[in-house]
């Protein structure tokens, strides 16, 4: 996976991915067309002029992302504006006004704190129940990009006990699967990171994307490959697109 450096917390993100803001990606397919990501729960494909203009967006501004479409495919500037003004009504808002998620917020370091304790609980069993039922309020209260913010700033300890890589993939996976709630791969992830980093095993969150038909699965991955709280041939028809350590 070739990734890009991050000069603010910001995910590592794939060749063709680009983050349009906080929680929306647009990652460009194979044949040109593009595949946005609204991490709050709604996708959309665009074709190919579209995904340019988007692209052009992020990078140089209306004004020039107008200008090179216009000059490129030779029709004018005008008629250009009003296709892009058009497609933005469509998408979800936001695109074109800001990029990396930002660090910050009163309430960000006390979240972190809570998380911290309930990885101090000392039955695994019940540690994991309690981390899950936190995953699944984070997501629910926050979103996407400041959970993953939240649980990547909880630090790598090598806790005694804190089990090796197949025991909190069992885990995890054991007790998402008894749980009344009914936990999504990115609950069971983001717990696995908990976990792993609980253990002193540096893990990521990966973001994965399938462009046909258009769907994302979220996992996490140690940094020797081993998955954990998922299965691996499930993980493997998702294209890697984005890592959140």
């Amino acid at each position: 996976m070739t990734v890009t450096p991050a000069t603010t917390w910001s995910p590592e993100l794939a060749r063709g991915a680009i983050q349009l803001r906080p929680d929306l990606l647009l990652v460009r397919a194979p044949d040109g067309s593009g595949r946005l990501l609204d991490l709050a729960g709604s996708f959309h494909a665009v074709d190919p002029i579209a995904a340019e203009l988007l692209v052009g967006l992020s990078r140089g501004g209306r004004t020039e992302a107008v200008r090179a479409t216009a000059r490129r495919y030779r029709v004018p500037e005008q008629q250009v504006a009003a296709d892009l003004d058009a497609l933005l009504t469509e998408l979800p808002p936001g695109i074109g006004t800001g990029g990396a998620a930002r660090r910050g917020g009163r309430v960000d370091p006390l979240v972190v704190a809570v998380l911290s304790l309930l990885r101090r609980v000392g039955h695994p069993r019940l540690r994991t129940w309690l981390l899950l039922a936190a995953a699944r309020v984070c997501f629910a209260t926050a979103g996407w990009s400041r959970t993953l913010r939240w649980w990547t700033s909880l630090p790598l300890r090598g806790r005694p006990g804190g089990g090796s890589a197949a025991e909190i993939d069992r885990r995890v996976r054991r007790s998402a699967t008894g749980s009344v709630l009914g936990h999504t791969c990115k609950e069971r992830a983001v717990v696995c990171l908990a976990e792993a980093r609980t253990a002193g095993l540096p893990a990521a969150v990966v973001l994965g994307l399938s462009c046909y038909p258009l769907a994302t699965h979220t996992w996490c991955l140690s940094d020797d490959d081993v998955v954990l709280g998922d299965l691996p041939d499930l993980c493997d028809a998702f294209q890697p697109v984005a890592r959140y350590r």
